[in-house]
C-alpha cells in the first residue's frame, strides 16, 4: 500500500524543507517539487529553506525530475 505523506503548509520553513527531503529521499523528487510549486502558487513565495531544496532538487541529487519543466521556470 501507498505511503501517506502530510505537507503541513503552516509549518516553519525548516520544517517544510525536512518533510519534502525525506520525500524525494523516498524516490519522489518530482512529488517535492510540485509541492514546493504548489505553496509558491499559494502563498506567492516560499521560504529560503524550501528555495535551496528546490536548487538541489532542480540540480538532481535526489534523482532525475527534467520531466517538470514547469517548475523550472520559478
Amino acid at each position: 500500500m501507498g505511503q501517506v505523506i502530510e505537507f503541513m503548509p503552516h509549518r516553519e520553513g525548516w520544517q517544510q524543507a525536512g518533510e519534502l527531503e525525506a520525500v524525494a529521499r523516498a524516490g519522489e523528487p518530482h512529488l517535492a517539487l510540485v509541492m514546493i510549486e504548489t505553496a509558491r502558487e499559494l502563498d506567492g513565495d516560499v521560504s529560503p529553506p524550501l528555495r535551496r531544496l528546490e536548487a538541489r532538487l532542480q540540480a538532481g541529487e535526489f534523482g532525475d525530475t527534467s520531466g517538470l519543466e514547469w517548475v523550472a521556470r520559478a
